[in-house]
């Protein structure tokens, strides 16, 4: 229910249509033309002419692999910042979990001080009133009294704002009164840094996804190496011209003469060193 889950949807959405995107192969194109001619030589005979050609391009092997490595890597990269964003989600409720606990503790603590001084301001009161002590000190008594209402007071406000907090990433309504069962968050044990690092490599969603990135960097830069051939094109055409008719396959290729991609080979070269 949780806004942030429709953006994890579309984040898992996102990485297997980068997937697919990459495997898919250009559409075939159709060329149909029309037209009038005449003969310029013989009787200068007229008539309709008719031609059509199917193009397919087929793109080059090598750097069509090296198009699906980059896309799965990026597919990647998209699932650990989903990955990341559950996490995010996750460390929330527990934050506000955690602070409601924290919250109703400090509210036992200032209500059993408040406790204390209300004990002192009555042992104070009655001993005023037996000339046991001075009118000052049941003055201090008091005030010291009405400072611990105040502060629970305070933190009785400051549970409230938890609860609420906690109610609101809850969604579903809850209790009217909350029954918490839990431990307020203790230390941790020290971490070897080796393990912590090891940890962190293999589970950490900005580690993962800073890794395919590079991973999709490298995969982009063999991919723009290997373009410098481009795509072939293979052609079937058909032409009904008034003197003949003719059917015929044709082949283009790319020579990587004066371009051979160095543009493209620069900047991916560039963006895998960031």
């Amino acid at each position: 229910s949780h806004p942030a889950s429709a953006g994890i949807k579309a984040i898992e959405d996102a990485a297997a249509a980068e997937r697919k995107a990459a495997r898919l192969i250009p559409d075939p194109v159709i060329d149909v033309s029309r037209a009038r001619g005449r003969l310029t030589e013989g009787n200068g005979m007229r008539g309709t002419e008719n031609a059509f050609s199917i193009t397919q391009s087929i793109p080059w092997p090598a750097s069509f692999a090296g198009k699906i490595r980059a896309a799965d890597s990026g597919a990647e990269a998209l699932r650990a910042e989903g990955v990341e964003a559950r996490w995010e989600l996750i460390l929330e409720a527990r934050r506000a979990f955690a602070g409601l606990l924290y919250a109703r503790a400090l509210v036992d603590i200032a209500r059993s001080v408040e406790a204390d001084a209300r004990s002192l301001k009555d042992l104070t009161d009655r001993r005023a009133e037996l000339g046991e002590s001075r009118e000052a000190e049941r003055i201090k008594a008091t005030v010291e009294w009405l400072r611990r209402q105040r502060d629970l007071q305070a933190a009785e406000r400051g549970a409230e704002a938890a609860e609420s907090i906690l109610r609101a990433l809850a969604v579903e309504p809850l209790a009217l009164t909350l029954v918490l069962t839990g431990e307020l968050p203790r230390p941790l044990a020290p971490v070897d840094s080796d393990v912590l690092r090891k940890r962190l490599s293999a589970e950490n969603p900005q580690m993962r996804a800073a890794q395919a990135q590079a991973a999709q960097q490298q995969a982009l830069l063999s991919a723009a190496r290997r373009a410098r051939i481009g795509d072939i094109d293979v052609a079937f055409y058909r032409a009904d011209e008034l003197d003949k008719v003719s059917n015929g396959f044709t082949i283009g290729l790319t020579i990587p003469l004066w371009n051979a991609n160095r543009g493209e080979v620069a900047r991916t070269a560039a963006s895998a060193a960031l």
